[in-house]
């Protein structure tokens, strides 16, 4: 479960779990005592609380996030805008297959009633507390930045 939640890498992300970890190609846009701030290639920004001390603005990375941390946005999420293409319905879950506006293909785990139509724009929130980064190497950001008491 480790390996599962905290992959030390690419490979080791992609290999663990069904469906398989999403990953998201990006750029550095920010990197301070904050965190940093990808622009995806997709085209949502989202700032996580990663220490990026050895990345570099307009560095290259890959963003992972697991199909089950995937949900439809409520109004206020920063989303993640993409085209549903194939629904799998499989009794309590559904994998809803989608694409991004740059190609990219993900999976949707969600409850088992999601009535998507092929073609339709879906907005999907990114949450910080589940998405993964990766370098441009393969290599994890493991360590999140810690709040000072």
């Amino acid at each position: 479960m480790d390996l599962y939640h905290q992959p030390a890498n690419l490979f080791v992300a992609g290999f663990l779990g069904t469906p398989k970890m999403i990953f998201l190609k990006g750029k550095v846009t920010r990197v301070d005592g904050q965190g940093c701030e990808v622009q995806l290639d997709a085209g949502a920004p989202i700032n996580l609380p990663l220490s990026g001390r050895h990345l570099s603005v307009g560095g290259a990375v890959t963003l992972g996030i697991r199909p089950e941390h995937l949900e439809l946005a409520k109004p206020g999420d920063c989303t993640l805008q993409v085209t549903a293409d194939v629904s799998e319905r499989l009794g309590s879950d559904t994998f809803c297959h989608v694409r991004t506006a740059s190609g990219e293909a993900l999976t949707l785990r969600a409850r088992g009633d999601l009535a998507s139509r092929y073609g339709e724009t879906l907005s999907l929130p990114l949450d910080a507390r589940h998405c993964h980064l990766f370098d441009a190497d393969g290599v994890a950001l493991t360590r999140p930045l810690r709040v000072a008491a």
